[in-house]
């Protein structure tokens, strides 16, 4: 009779592919948060403070002027066959 033996594959693969997970989210998450809090010199935190301006926006005011045909849509209703006195 034919015995069936657990092979080492399966695991393998999976020990391989959790490896490559933590690997994954570590470079993904962890590593960029770990750069971007550094400490930095004196010199440069003074230079990377961001600087409030006030700025116009112009135009202030957008305006948008549009135009709806009433017929057009009446049309497209009439003519799939859903009038007013349709029932």
């Amino acid at each position: 009779m034919y015995r069936n033996e657990p092979s080492i594959v399966r695991p393998v693969i999976g020990i391989a592919a959790a490896l490559m997970a933590v690997l994954t989210i570590g470079a993904a998450v962890v590593l960029p948060a770990r750069l971007g809090s550094a400490p930095q010199s004196p010199a440069l935190a003074g230079a990377r403070a961001p600087s409030l301006e006030e700025v116009a926006i112009v135009p202030g005011r957008i305006e948008v002027i549009g135009v709806r045909r009433q017929a057009a849509a009446d049309e497209r209703r009439l003519a799939a066959g859903e009038g007013r006195n349709a029932s």
